[in-house]
């Protein structure tokens, strides 16, 4: 995984301050194959869908990533809400 149990909880507290469902959120992750292998970190893609609209974000993640920040960005831009 690419994600951190701490970043997921992160997200969904995001969603959760942005009055919306957590469950219409869909979270895939895509490994860099020539990026550091499991146990070193991983790195890639987070892509984060929100289902009502079908707006999809995709963010660098892995070590020292900041994606959830970029995320809460968006989502507090309204990004997901508008296609």
């Amino acid at each position: 995984m690419i994600t951190s149990k701490s970043e997921l909880q992160e997200l969904k507290w995001c969603i959760v301050e942005a009055e919306l469902n957590v469950d219409d959120f869909k979270l895939t992750e895509q490994i860099d194959p020539d990026g550091p292998k499991e146990g070193d970190f991983p790195t890639g893609t987070v892509t984060v869908t929100y289902t009502p609209t079908g707006v999809a974000r995709s963010y660098d993640a892995g070590g020292g990533s900041t994606w959830s920040d970029k995320f809460e960005r968006d989502l507090n831009l309204n990004e997901f809400k508008t296609r």
